[in-house]
Parts: C-alpha cells; sequence; structure tokens
C-alpha cells in the first residue's frame, strides 16, 4: 500500500470504533431514578391532613409529639421522628359497658430504592395509656401512645387513626371518625 501525497489524511487505515452504549445505560438508570422520585412524591399528592368525625359521640381527635394531663395543640405535620405520637380521643362520656376500638394505618412514604437498602418496613403499636376528664363537661379523653415497635423513633409515612365504637360483630362498622396525619424524616 502506497502512503497517500503530503497534506491528506490517510483514510485507508482502520478508525477506532467509538462505544456509545456507556451513555444510554447511565441515560436509562437516570430515567429509573426519575420515574422512582415522581412515584415515590405522588403518594403524598393525595393525601390530606385533617380529621372526620361521624355522629355526635366523638368531640375531636388531636395527636402531639407532646404528653402530658391536657391537650396539647394539634399537630397533623411532624417535620421530624418523634419518639412517640400521643394520641387524644376526646369524646362524651359513653353509657356503662360502651368500650372504644381504635386502630392505626400507616401508609409508607419512603422510597422503593430506600425500603431495599434499610432492610424492610418498621412496625408500629398503639398502646393504651389511660382515661382522664376531658375540657369540657361531660367530656372524656382517651389517650393512647403510637410507638415504633422496636423502640426506634416512629418511622415516616401518611397516617390514619380510626376510632370504633367495640361491637361484637366481625362486621365492617363505619368509624366514629378519623385522623389524618403525616410524620417526615
Amino acid at each position: 500500500m502506497t502512503s497517500p501525497p503530503d497534506g491528506l489524511p490517510d483514510t485507508a487505515s482502520s478508525k477506532e470504533v467509538v462505544r456509545r452504549w456507556p451513555v444510554f445505560v447511565l441515560a436509562g438508570l437516570g430515567v429509573l431514578a426519575l420515574a422512582l422520585l415522581v412515584v415515590s412524591l405522588s403518594r403524598s399528592w393525595g393525601f390530606s391532613q385533617g380529621e372526620e368525625l361521624n355522629g355526635d359521640v366523638l368531640e375531636g381527635i388531636v395527636v402531639s409529639a407532646e404528653d402530658g394531663p391536657y391537650l396539647p395543640l394539634d399537630v397533623e405535620r411532624f417535620g421530624r421522628r418523634p419518639e412517640a405520637v400521643y394520641v387524644y380521643v376526646v369524646m362524651r362520656r359513653m353509657p356503662p359497658g360502651g368500650r372504644l376500638e381504635v386502630r392505626v394505618e400507616r401508609e409508607n412514604v419512603v422510597s422503593v430504592l430506600s425500603r431495599l437498602i434499610s432492610g424492610g418496613e418498621e412496625a408500629v403499636v398503639l398502646e393504651r395509656l389511660g382515661v382522664g376528664p376531658g375540657p369540657g363537661q361531660d367530656l372524656d379523653v382517651v389517650r393512647f401512645a403510637l410507638r415504633e415497635r422496636s423502640g426506634e423513633t416512629v418511622p415516616p409515612g401518611n397516617y390514619t387513626v380510626s376510632v370504633y365504637r367495640e361491637s361484637g360483630g366481625a362486621g365492617t362498622e363505619e368509624p366514629m371518625g378519623r385522623k389524618f396525619f403525616v410524620v417526615r424524616g
């Protein structure tokens, strides 16, 4: 093979192949991370804090990180994870033999990737603390403590506390009230 005349490039030699697959892999991982972030954020978009009361027995549900003999200020959004969330159920005095059932549900707002790294989902327990006089005449306050089962801080999530009048049947009764709040962190 002869060499090209002076000043002209050598086009007969083989060129080095440019590999573009790493760029496509990185772009795909970026799109996947963005999609996981959008899904994680969209879980909390439809969640609204507050309470709903049905009937005239239940006066209100207060949640707070403070435990005390008096009703603390109601909190609907915890910016950091508290050691415990105290739930105060304010109600008119029930007839003798009337009992309450309080349930808590948590919707996890942690991303799938964080859940895989941390090793799973934390369990919460609701412990009854006692009954005391309420802020008005003929009112009682039933106190509960919501804690993480292993003793850590309360895990992040969208929480719903539901109050039911205890019944002998196993039917799906309508709650007397619900309280919705968020723990971030």
